[in-house]
Formats: C-alpha cells, sequence, structure tokens
C-alpha cells in the first residue's frame, strides 16, 4: 500500500532536482553535478588552495607556511561557485535536508578516489589518508542555540551519509562548540581567528586517541573555525587531523 502511494505521489508530484528544478530521481541532479567546477591539482598539500601559476612539485602556500595549520591536509569538491554553491545554499539555510544524500555521495565519491586520481604527496606529514585508514569521522559541531534555530547540523548529515556509505565510525558528541560565535561570513581573517578563539572544547578524549580524524564541514572559507577544531582535537594526542569539505572558496 505504502509503494503504491509513493507511486500515486510521484505520478502527481514527479521527483525533481532542488537545484535547476528539472524532473529527476536525484535531488541534486547529474546535470547540476556535473556543472561542478572540481578542485583538482597542484594545490596546497597542507590546505587545498588551488595554487597558481605554473607548480611542478607539490608545495605549500604562503599563508600554510607563514602559519601552519593544526589539520595535516585539507580538500573539497569544488569551489563555491554555480550549482554545487546553489546546492549547498538550499541545502544549509532553506533547510532542504534531502540534499544531504547526493551531497554526501559526492564526498563519498571523493574518498573512494582520491588515493588513485590525486598522487600522495611526497611530503609525508601533508598526506591525506585513504578512506580505509581512517578511524572515524567528526562533524564540525553547531552551537545549541545555532542548532535550535536551524533544526539540523549540516556537516553531521553529511558526516552521516559517509559513515553509511563506508563505515567509518561518526563520533558526533565529543567535539563540542562551547562559544556561540557571529557568522564568519562579512569577518576579516584576523576577526575570524579571534571570533573562533576557544570555541571548541573535546568530551571522551580517550575516544580520539592515536586515531586518525577525518573533520567533516560544507564549507572552507578561511579555515578558521576548521583549524580550532583542529586545535582541540590535537590536545586529545589524536594521530592525524585530516578535513573535507563540500567546498571552498
Amino acid at each position: 500500500m505504502s509503494s503504491f502511494l509513493a507511486g500515486l505521489i510521484d505520478l502527481v508530484f514527479p521527483p525533481r532536482c532542488l537545484v535547476c528544478g528539472k524532473k529527476s530521481e536525484e535531488t541534486f541532479c547529474p546535470d547540476c553535478q556535473e556543472k561542478i567546477k572540481k578542485i583538482s591539482p597542484p594545490f596546497c598539500v597542507s590546505c587545498g588552495k588551488k595554487a597558481e601559476g605554473v607548480i611542478v612539485m607539490p608545495s605549500l602556500c604562503g599563508q600554510c607556511r607563514v602559519r601552519p595549520p593544526c589539520f595535516s591536509s585539507a580538500r573539497a569538491i569544488g569551489g563555491y561557485e554555480g550549482t554545487l554553491r546553489e546546492a549547498i545554499h538550499k541545502f544549509k539555510y532553506q533547510g532542504k535536508k534531502r540534499l544531504a544524500i547526493d551531497l554526501g555521495k559526492l564526498m563519498v565519491e571523493y574518498l573512494r578516489k582520491e588515493k588513485e586520481d590525486f598522487p600522495q604527496t611526497p611530503i609525508k606529514e601533508h598526506q591525506f589518508p585513504p578512506y580505509q585508514e581512517i578511524d572515524c569521522l567528526v562533524p564540525v559541531p553547531l552551537h545549541p542555540s545555532r542548532l535550535r534555530e536551524r533544526g539540523f547540523n549540516q556537516s553531521e548529515l553529511l558526516a552521516e551519509v559517509i559513515r553509511k556509505d563506508l563505515g567509518i565510525p561518526l563520533l558526533n558528541d565529543t567535539l563540542l562548540r562551547i562559544k556561540a560565535t557571529q557568522s564568519q561570513t562579512k569577518l576579516s581573517r584576523e576577526e575570524r581567528i579571534k571570533n573562533v578563539k576557544g570555541a571548541f572544547a573535546i568530551i571522551d578524549a580517550d575516544s580520539f586517541s592515536n586515531k586518525t580524524i577525518l573533520l567533516i564541514d560544507d564549507m572552507f572559507t578561511t579555515g578558521e573555525t576548521i583549524n580550532e577544531c583542529a586545535k582541540a582535537l590535537k590536545e586529545a594526542k589524536v594521530k592525524k587531523i585530516a578535513v573535507l569539505t563540500l567546498a571552498r572558496t
């Protein structure tokens, strides 16, 4: 009976892509996904920022040389533009939670192909770990007040898709956001650093000890929020901290 009703609903209201509005079984259709401007090498082996000019050997960007981040390597699926930007915006700010499935699958696909498609850097400390070596997923947490306002943590929904597909354990109650920070969107780098300083704390540090962690978030802008998360995790004596986001500016 339920399958009959579902079929009837699809007949009256056919499924559509939540980004372009075309008929599609996916919430983020293949045509829209095809338009994503993927980030490919060469990029900074630490923060993942796209390198400018002709780069022969893997290297660090100027920012990571001057101020090394607390994580070892960060990667993003694509640039924050076009259909990816629109999908993230609808997912995060318009409550289109169903997009988490297809957006999360983009991250799963990246993790499955990363080792094969992106040769590992000779700079050992900045090697992005293959998913088989990742011990647990940690979504960047929201402050309770922001969680109540939005109704969900977009990073946790993405991490849950990865957990189900790749079987990597998810720890979502051990890294906490203890400071209600303001939005980072319109802040300068210096203001961002100050805004998130001391914003995160660890409970049950033993659960992270000597483990390779993959931090999950939707966006990498300047990386200050993620770096502050990594700083808190380092105090728990983790083995390695990698980062994967959907997009970066």
